[in-house]
């Protein structure tokens, strides 16, 4: 079990028609413990119902990571919940990329192929990308793990999360919502 707290922070940008992303951040009961779902969704989608898209694919994930038997391993987990998504998405023929963050007892499964959304960490002053599909590691205290889509990280300096010493998470939150509120292409930042 972890002995920090985990702070999750969201902010995206407005659906359009076409593009929509998010983030899901929900805790789920596993029966050893509670773990936190934290989940970059990236849809674009030429028939104009990304909105109704991106609703549906947490629900699958919900669904699927709920229903999971955390006996095979929560790196199975997160990784049988992307060939849902993608079985998901081929019904509904349109693009959908997943970021998927699950945090259990300490430690940090990851999954992530997708080309739009980034998963970054920092621990300051260090950071680095995650550059492999799936994983899992130890979360030390003072890490931050974000997720990001490509316009975000070409429109916003991530430099501030690399910074030695105590961060503000709320301030730079605020001043990135307000940011994106003013973006023309805010639909696909988050």
């Amino acid at each position: 079990m972890s002995d920090f707290p985990l702070i999750v922070e969201k902010v995206a940008g407005a659906t359009s028609e076409t593009i929509a992303v998010g983030i899901l951040n929900k805790k789920i009961d596993f029966a050893g413990g509670v773990a936190t779902l934290v989940q970059g969704v990236y849809i674009k989608d030429e028939n104009k119902h990304a909105d109704t898209y991106l609703k549906d694919v947490f629900d699958v994930s919900l669904r699927n990571i709920e229903e999971a038997n955390i006996e095979d391993g929560l790196l199975e987990v997160v990784a049988s919940n992307l060939k849902s998504i993608d079985l998901y998405a081929a019904n509904v023929a349109t693009e959908v990329e997943v970021a998927t963050l699950l945090f259990y007892e300490g430690a940090c499964y990851i999954q992530n192929g997708s080309k739009n959304l980034k998963i970054i960490v920092f621990d300051p002053p260090k950071s680095w990308e995650v550059d492999f599909e799936n994983g899992s590691g130890r979360v030390k205290p003072g890490e931050i793990y974000l997720i990001a889509t490509q316009a975000f990280l070409s429109v916003f300096d991530v430099s501030p999360f690399a910074q030695k010493g105590e961060i503000d998470l709320v301030e730079i939150i605020d001043g990135l919502a307000t940011e994106i509120n003013v973006s023309q292409n805010q639909s696909e930042i988050a």
